[in-house]
């Protein structure tokens, strides 16, 4: 039954002691616990203690440490690091090919294989997350290093011209075969619901597989005759004290940085063509 409070709200009377019967309230009270109704307020609201839990829900923490593992889940692909020394026909020389020359400016370039992302719907809401790479650390296989912030890209050598210097060259001061690597270095950061993009301390990073670099020196000297009367002369194909550039496993002049390994294919020489030229090897 509906009601209105001494101060003119809308109310619902609550009875004690006493029922409706036929729309009639009938008394059922006694002496010790006397009948009674009262108006109660419609709008009336319920106090809490300050002690009762309140709504539950993800915490902060919770939302970020699933964005975090989310984002350590995302693995980058091997990079792969070429050079175009060779690139297209300025040397005569296949693109690619691993033969170039000391003092010469080499131009590297790395391909990380990206974008690298992952979209999910999260506690947070819609989450995307994106690899971003941060330096590219360029390991030319003689003990030197080059940091670069930019991955490079391919440089074009046209016939007589010389290679030039680039944002990623490197040239190298002394002869021999050495394995390059590249490692991609990356910074993760995530969005939700299309909202500004966050970083977070979460730094993969991925290595090449090595990179075959065989740097030739130039020699001038006096020949007599020509190599179609012998092939075996000095500076000739065949000439017994000269290297081979197109041998299949040749002897590296340092050890491969991270695998110890002494030849570019294994670490037993097979194949070798010129391991009678660099017994000495590795000597750096």
């Amino acid at each position: 039954m509906s009601c209105t409070t001494k101060d003119g709200r809308i109310g619902t009377f609550k009875f004690t002691n006493m029922s409706l019967e036929s729309g009639i309230p009938v008394d059922h009270g006694s002496p010790r616990s006397p009948s009674s109704a009262s108006c109660i307020p419609n709008n009336t609201r319920t106090l809490t203690s300050a002690d009762s839990p309140g709504p539950t829900g993800p915490t902060y923490e919770e939302v970020m440490e699933e964005i975090r593992h989310a984002a350590e889940s995302l693995e980058p692909g091997k990079p792969t690091l070429h050079q175009s020394y060779n690139n297209p026909a300025g040397t005569g020389r296949a693109e690619g090919d691993p033969n170039v020359y000391k003092g010469d400016q080499i131009n590297f370039y790395v391909d990380d294989g990206g974008p690298y992302r992952l979209e999910a719907d999260m506690l947070a809401g819609h989450v995307e997350i994106e690899l971003m790479p941060s330096s590219y650390v360029i390991e030319y296989g003689n003990g030197d290093t080059d940091t670069n912030y930019t991955a490079g890209k391919p440089v074009t050598t046209y016939p007589r011209e010389r290679p030039r210097q680039t944002d990623t060259s490197y040239a190298y001061k002394r002869s021999g075969n050495f394995h390059a690597y590249a490692t991609v270095h990356y910074t993760a950061r995530f969005r939700v619901d299309g909202g500004p993009w966050q970083m977070m301390e979460v730094t993969p990073q991925a290595t090449s597989d090595p990179l075959l670099v065989r740097v030739w020196w130039v020699d001038v000297g006096r020949v007599g005759g020509t190599c179609d009367e012998d092939d075996t002369r000095w500076g000739c194909k065949n000439d017994p004290t000269m290297g081979k550039k197109d041998n299949p496993n040749p002897r590296l002049r340092k050890a491969d940085i991270r695998t110890g390994q002494r030849w570019h294919l294994n670490d037993n020489g097979d194949g070798d063509t010129e391991y009678s030229l660099h017994r000495d090897w590795p000597d750096m």
